[in-house]
């Protein structure tokens, strides 16, 4: 709420040389600021994309079925640290039977749909083949298909069913009153587990830029963007996949939601992950133990989309985001000073915190 006001104060720049200065108010840098977030998970992304293989990779998304999302309600993360767990070992075991292969995979948790209701799902970035568990070789594997997304559906219901019972063994899992044992929860899961987890399994992708906007597009961002809220009164109006009513196989169609704007608070709060979290999370090649094995020649060197427009050897100074931003959208950058051809200098630091926190400054 105070992101970009003067409640967090105003950075003043000035030319040296004319004296021309510059106002810039300052973000809050909060991970679930959808501003910040998304400066942060473009530059995550870039650095990331340095330490992937350069192969092509598919985008896969495993949910969280809606028999299980009252569990996820009430026991939070433990849920979702079973479903980061047996997605990456059911992939990670896929790639070592059937091809023998050590994977690397980016895993991404959101707890929201578009809509702002509570449907956890991971998103992952898995490579499209890695190192080879014989020879310790590198290769790719033929073809855009993976696997059978109902087969890999199977392989991680059955895995997360086992967790889960071994979780309520130890006393580690709440559930709801008319299950009181074990064989009751065993009772419970089968009779919920009678249709396949959905698994979504993506064509591979192998332009690298293309991979990038993946990676960024569904890492480290709150779960709604600036853009799709359209009112902002008493009541809230957003923009929302309307994936039920939208044919299958077509692009989703755009539905319009009012909510009161405590109820709207209500449901955003809900997603806001706790300090410290980790909702990325690396497995096998991309994992600490294993990415320095990648060899020099198999990671990506060359230049990323628009690196091309800026001078990598200026000094951008705290606010490099914001200047190649500007830069990327054809404006001038706002700390150069265009009469004297020189960056401006950082004078001083002025804050208001009796301004309120909603006056936002839109530049």
């Amino acid at each position: 709420m105070t992101c970009r006001t003067s409640t967090l104060g105003i950075a003043v720049y000035s030319c040296e040389e004319c004296g021309e200065t510059v106002h810039i108010h300052r973000s809050c840098k909060h991970r679930f600021c959808s501003r910040c977030g998304s400066a942060d998970t473009t530059k995550w992304a870039k650095k990331t994309l340095r330490s992937l293989m350069n192969i092509k990779h598919h985008h896969v998304i495993v949910t969280l079925p809606k028999s299980f999302r009252f569990l996820s309600k009430i026991n939070g993360n433990k849920i979702h640290d079973l479903l980061f767990r047996q997605s990456a070992e059911s992939i990670q075991d896929w790639f070592r039977v059937k091809h023998n292969l050590r994977c690397g995979i980016v895993s991404v948790l959101h707890t929201s749909g578009s809509d702002l209701k509570h449907h956890p799902h991971i998103h992952m970035i898995i490579s499209g083949g890695g190192q080879d568990l014989s020879d310790e070789k590198f290769r790719t594997l033929k073809g855009d298909y993976l696997t059978r997304q109902q087969h890999l559906g199977k392989k991680i219901s059955k895995g997360f069913n086992e967790k889960l019972i071994k979780q309520y063994g130890r006393g580690e899992l709440r559930t709801p009153k008319n299950i009181e044992q074990a064989t009751d929860l065993k009772k419970w899961l089968a009779k919920v587990n009678t249709k396949p987890w959905v698994v979504s399994i993506q064509p591979a992708l192998d332009d690298i830029n293309q991979i990038i906007g993946y990676v960024g597009r569904y890492t480290k961002r709150t779960c709604i963007s600036e853009y799709k809220i359209k009112q902002a009164t008493d009541v809230i109006k957003f923009n929302y996949n309307d994936y039920k009513n939208t044919p299958k196989g077509e692009k989703p169609r755009i539905g319009l939601k009012e909510m009161k704007a405590v109820e709207f608070l209500d449901s955003l709060l809900q997603h806001v992950p706790e300090s410290g979290y980790k909702m990325v999370r690396y497995y096998g090649m991309y994992n600490s133990m294993y990415k320095g094995l990648i060899p020099y020649e198999m990671k990506y060197e060359g230049p990323l989309e628009a690196e091309y427009l800026f001078d990598e050897d200026m000094d951008w100074g705290e606010y490099e985001y914001l200047r190649k931003m500007q830069i990327r959208r054809g404006k001038p950058d706002p700390l150069f000073c265009l009469c004297c051809q020189r960056s401006m200098k950082f004078q001083a630091f002025e804050y208001h915190p009796s301004n309120k926190a909603f006056e936002y400054d839109s530049s």
